[in-house]
């Protein structure tokens, strides 16, 4: 604009090459790692809040947001609506998060027995749950359970992503469930590919006739 105007007469920022800063890549939780979470003792009160997590794929913000208002069980679907994003109830960041998931038996054995109004999932005074102390409460519950490395909150996520692809999902099943606009997202970096899922991918190498 300031050419076109005749501010200035070239553009400072021709020929400039942006660094390439490679995204991280979150890990997810291997085999052996989901089997201590799932066998572990309950350290933390927030414990089948980590498994809703690993069992529904839904982001922090969506389980924190979630309301028992959204959860029908005459249709067996969880109402994904909203999201809670830096201390402020909102809509999910894209279009494609307003989406409905199955309300599977895994996802109802994490759900509490008692169903008050309003949120879910709340912290022991009963309001929101606050993302700083969960993701303690989810590094304390790591360590109890032996987890050699700990990680964040989203690898839950990551998991849910990854052990459904391996197990057979197909991609673009998988990229509804999570929300994601576009399936490249959920392919690029919610799939994970371990020594053990690259053995199992070259035994269907076969040449013979």
């Amino acid at each position: 604009k300031a050419i076109t105007a005749h501010f200035i007469k070239i553009n400072p920022c021709d020929g400039v090459e942006l660094q390439h800063r490679p995204r991280p890549e979150i890990e997810c939780l291997t085999p052996v790692e989901i089997s201590l979470l799932r066998n572990a003792e309950q350290r933390s009160i927030y414990y089948n809040v980590f498994l809703f997590l690993m069992y529904s794929g839904m982001r922090t913000g969506e389980m924190i947001a979630l309301d028992w208002r959204d959860l029908d069980y005459t249709k067996q679907v969880i109402h994904i609506r909203r999201n809670f994003y830096r201390g402020e109830l909102t809509t999910p960041k894209t279009g494609h998060g307003i989406r409905d998931l199955p309300l599977t038996n895994q996802v109802l054995s994490t759900l509490p027995r008692r169903q008050l109004a309003g949120s879910v999932f709340k912290n022991t005074m009963g309001g929101l749950i606050d993302y700083r102390i969960l993701l303690t409460s989810w590094h304390r519950q790591q360590e109890s359970a032996g987890f050699p490395n700990l990680y964040g909150l989203h690898a839950l996520r990551h998991t849910f992503a990854t052990t459904l692809i391996r197990n057979g999902a197909d991609a673009k099943t998988v990229s509804m469930l999570l929300g994601h606009a576009d399936v490249s997202i959920t392919l690029n970096y919610y799939c994970h590919s371990d020594l053990e899922d690259k053995r199992r991918a070259l035994s269907l190498l076969d040449f013979s006739i």
